[in-house]
């Protein structure tokens, strides 16, 4: 049966729970019935042998022996059907030389059984229970037997097998009617969440609204946050499209400016200084927005420590001739929920500023926080008054053109770090200049605690 089931999967969910339910029912009502009936029979059985046994004892009261050792059998009370020819009820009193039995056996016998309780076949065929008792009279030994026949008892069990049939059936039937209300009632949830979900997506709500069964809310909040993350991507990928338009304004103006005075040497000259910029902004855009679809939904793992070193490298020899210090304090080992690319060009793009800025003294450490981790990158540099900490990461804006750079670096970071569920803050450092404060998402280990690394200019840390 199990074998049955497993093949027999229906595709409605209502329809596995209805077809369940029936078949359990089924299989307890049948079994509850079998278990009824067998008891009934069992009580209707013992039932019938008391009887018999009352009648034995009414047997034994009425009959006497004379003193020549005759048998005198009164008429046994309690049962009229004794003297009923062939009625199915039976007595007989046996002695050695003697047989005395009911009018109702006429001219006939009960068969001889050793058993004190036992089946035999009476007259007509009869399916007879018979009791046998052995009872002594003034000495000498006597057997009496009484015997019913047992019609009675499978026509009663019969009736209440039948009875008993029609009322389960009928139970399960308002049972079956009941799993179909129930399952109706229960399942509206779903449909009131499909409903939802085809407003959303005609557009006339932004999210699933309402109150939901506690064994669908889980599911519930796992698409609005899927909404809210879809619709996160879209305006993302307005907002990148608007950026390079706005970034693309000034070199295209340029270009159509030299066009329009018709000096080729300068036009030219013109696009070879703008022509890269117009290239670099397109590639940062298009990269931007590849990433917006990705970010959240990847499930790339990288280790931090070696992306910390392999920077530190670089960076040690580009500013060694400047004289900066990188130092990196203790490890931690955690682990990026995210694209290695993304996150070496987040961390670079820190590390390049601080770098630019600096003095001397930058340092670098991951400290683990509920969920991921965090990032702080501290320069010895000038820094930046609060009123401007917001402002320098919009859309790459520069406060000091003094410094080399397209301004893009820190706008970069911040957008996706926002795309990771992450954050970039920027506030005043140990060092006296800026600390950048990059929180990402990762899993963390215990840390493995280092001495504070030095990386002199010009070499390369060991």
């Amino acid at each position: 049966m199990l074998k049955a089931l497993t093949r027999f999967r229906p595709k409605s969910l209502a329809g596995r729970l209805v077809v369940l339910a029936s078949l359990w029912s089924l299989v307890v009502f049948a079994c509850g019935g079998v278990a009824l009936s067998w008891i009934f029979a069992r009580s209707v059985s013992a039932a019938f042998d008391d009887r018999l046994d009352v009648l034995m004892d009414g047997l034994v009261g009425v009959v006497d022996v004379t003193p020549e050792g005759d048998l005198m059998v009164g008429v046994p009370p309690g049962e009229p059907r004794f003297r009923e020819p062939f009625s199915g009820w039976y007595w007989q009193v046996e002695a050695p030389e003697q047989v005395e039995h009911s009018r109702s056996l006429w001219d006939t016998e009960l068969p001889r059984a050793a058993l004190e309780m036992a089946r035999v076949i009476g007259p007509l065929g009869q399916r007879l229970r018979m009791l046998s008792r052995p009872v002594m009279i003034d000495g000498r030994i006597y057997r009496f037997r009484v015997a019913g026949d047992t019609a009675s008892l499978t026509r009663e069990t019969a009736r209440f097998s039948v009875t008993v049939a029609i009322a389960l059936a009928m139970l399960g039937a308002a049972l079956v009617a009941g799993v179909l209300v129930q399952v109706a009632f229960g399942l509206r949830p779903l449909a009131r969440l499909q409903a939802g979900l085809q407003k959303v997506r005609a557009g006339d709500d932004e999210r699933l609204d309402g109150t939901f069964p506690t064994e669908l809310e889980p599911v519930v909040a796992e698409l609005n946050s899927l909404l809210a993350y879809n619709q996160d991507v879209i305006e993302r990928a307005r907002a990148h499209g608007g950026n390079l338009a706005h970034a693309l304004k000034t070199p295209l103006s340029i270009l159509s400016n030299e066009a329009e005075r018709g000096d080729d040497h300068r036009l030219a000259d013109a696009a070879r200084r703008q022509l890269p910029r117009v290239e670099r902004l397109i590639t940062h855009h298009l990269a931007r927005a590849r990433m917006a679809g990705a970010a959240g939904s990847t499930a790339a793992r990288v280790p931090v420590s070696p992306i910390v070193d392999e920077l530190v490298r670089t960076l040690a020899k580009i500013y060694g001739a400047r004289g900066v210090v990188l130092r990196r304090q203790q490890q931690i080992d955690a682990v990026f929920r995210g694209e290695r690319e993304d996150f070496l060009e987040m961390l670079g793009n820190l590390l390049d500023n601080a770098c630019k800025w600096a003095t001397r003294d930058v340092e670098i450490g991951v400290e683990p926080t509920e969920g991921g981790f965090v990032v702080h990158v501290d320069d010895d540099g000038p820094g930046l008054p609060e009123s401007e900490r917001t402002s320098v990461i919009e859309r790459g804006r520069r406060l000091d053109e003094s410094v080399p750079g397209s301004g893009l670096g820190l706008a970069i970071v911040a957008d996706h770090a926002r795309l990771y569920r992450g954050s970039l803050v920027l506030g005043e450092g140990p060092l006296g200049g800026l600390r950048a404060t990059l929180r990402l998402p990762g899993v963390l280990a215990l840390p493995a605690v280092q001495p504070t690394r030095r990386v002199m200019p010009g070499r390369q840390p060991g």
